[in-house]
């Protein structure tokens, strides 16, 4: 679905969120709301002509089987264009070349055969995939995630698109799901272009991501399973699941118990040798990296007994200039989450810092970014209060946006509000004056679900290490 938690520094363990410290926030400068719940992640393009990015965000509700993707004006909120579908939209939207011109399109997927290529500047629909709905799952088409763009595979100057498809949530936990499929779709119109069962034959729900090694050999990682049945995290060359599905795709991560690989892995190169390698946090609380060469493991710290739907994000805490990677685990089987254990992690595998935050839920992938212009990375966190998550909806559900500062791993609180939240903020410099914002969608209790965008009073770094859903480059990689 995008999920995806000792102490040495800051406050002690259980004190909860700190609320007199931290930068100022901003109200402004808007927030809109949606009667549809969004779970989908905010991405940033540029829909109209007045040089501020836009955000666009799907949206949709399981139980009512509705659902579609808005975009909304950078600078002032307004509704720009909506695409309406008939089941909830989970995936996040992708930019892709889908009709050989000049502009951008985007994907964007959903729950039962909910795929939609999109016009980003006129919200004009260019395709749909079908069969959807019942129908799909009539055919064997499920949940359809975040995809990636492979560029031209067939010479019509279109994208090809890499999917995954699977999941039916109709289904009772712990029983037998229908199998989930690893899938190429033609940009043009969405056909198949290839699509292969996953090897063992279990459902998935993990938004595939690509990388290179040395050779030039395009790798596939995906995953299999879910949240009560198991998988693993499996990778295959380019090449031969096109040629030959993926009879050949080698396992990188063996389930530890009956839960699968949910959330995307992150890529980055940890050990200098030139290649991505595999950062994974599966949901059943394994945590590792993966040498992107040979698949050897290069680090594990597992942290079972909890749960994650969020995937690694990819920062920067000291000054050596090697990646760092942070993860958050929920303590509790969803939806009884109360707790989380939150983790850093040096490039060469040293455990920087383990904290568990009694009382909050963290659902939505940490953020890196640096705020306060020390070069290095704070983390951004998004926190529910860690209660029955079904009950919550009827409950105030205080949520916090949180700071880590990771000089001493002290938190601070830099909003508190009602609501909860599913899907991962974005921070991104929309008008580019040189400051960032912060772009969040939560549901607010008789209020329905807001998107807001905030200042985050903080200059625009070097780089941005994890700014959102997927990373710096929308496709899992780190910057290099």
């Amino acid at each position: 679905m995008d999920a995806a938690v000792a102490h040495d520094g800051g406050p002690a363990a259980d004190a909860g969120p700190a609320s007199d410290a931290g930068p100022e926030p901003v109200t402004g400068p808007w927030e809109v709301n949606r009667r549809q719940p969004m779970v989908s992640s905010p991405r940033a393009f540029h829909v109209n002509d007045d040089g501020i990015l836009d955000v666009v965000i799907g949206r949709g509700s399981e139980f009512d089987e509705n659902g579609g993707v808005d975009a909304f004006s950078g600078g002032d909120g307004q509704l720009l264009w909506s695409v309406d579908g008939d089941q909830e939209m989970v995936g996040t939207a992708s930019p892709a070349e889908l009709d050989g011109d000049e502009g951008q399109e985007l994907v964007i997927g959903g729950r039962n055969g909910e795929l939609h290529g999109i016009d980003v500047a006129t919200g004009e629909r260019l395709w749909r995939w079908s069969p959807f709905g019942q129908d799909g799952k009539d055919a064997g088409w499920y949940n359809f995630y975040t995809c990636q763009s492979l560029g031209d595979l067939d010479g019509d100057l279109v994208d090809e698109l890499l999917c995954a498809n699977g999941g039916d949530s109709a289904i009772d936990p712990f029983q037998a799901r229908p199998p989930g499929h690893l899938t190429v779709l033609s940009g043009a119109d969405g056909s198949v272009y290839r699509s292969a069962v996953m090897p063992d034959g279990a459902e998935t729900y993990m938004s595939p991501v690509v990388f290179r090694r040395r050779d030039g050999t395009q790798v596939v990682v995906f995953g299999s399973g879910g949240e009560t049945l198991a998988g693993s995290l499996w990778w295959i060359p380019m090449t031969e699941f096109l040629e030959a599905g993926l009879a050949a795709a080698e396992e990188l991560m063996a389930p530890a118990n009956f839960r699968g690989a949910i959330a995307p892995p992150s890529l980055a190169d940890l050990n200098g040798d030139g290649t991505l390698d595999v950062i994974v946090a599966f949901f059943d609380g394994q945590f590792a990296a993966f040498d992107g060469e040979t698949g050897a493991e290069l680090w594990r710290f597992d942290e079972l007994g909890t749960e994650t739907q969020a995937s690694p994000a990819v920062c920067h805490f000291n000054a050596d200039g090697e990646a760092d990677v942070f993860a958050s685990f929920a303590q509790g089987v969803f939806p009884n989450w109360r707790g989380t254990v939150l983790k850093a992690v040096s490039a060469d595998g040293q455990l920087l810092h383990r904290e568990i935050l009694e009382d909050l839920v963290i659902i939505a992938t940490p953020l890196c970014a640096d705020l306060d212009g020390d070069g290095l990375d704070e983390v951004f966190l998004s926190a529910n209060t860690g209660q029955d998550l079904e009950a919550g909806f009827g409950g105030p559900m205080p949520h916090f946006l949180l700071i880590m500062n990771p000089v001493d791993w002290s938190i601070t609180t830099w909003l508190e509000q009602e609501g909860m939240t599913f899907s991962t903020p974005l921070i991104a410099d929309l008008d580019a004056d040189g400051q960032l914002e912060l772009i969040s969608a939560r549901y607010q209790r008789r209020a329905g679900w807001r998107l807001a965008r905030r200042d985050l009073q903080a200059v625009v770094p070097e780089r941005l290490s994890w700014p959102g859903y997927l990373g710096p480059l929308l496709n899992g990689r780190a910057h290099p």
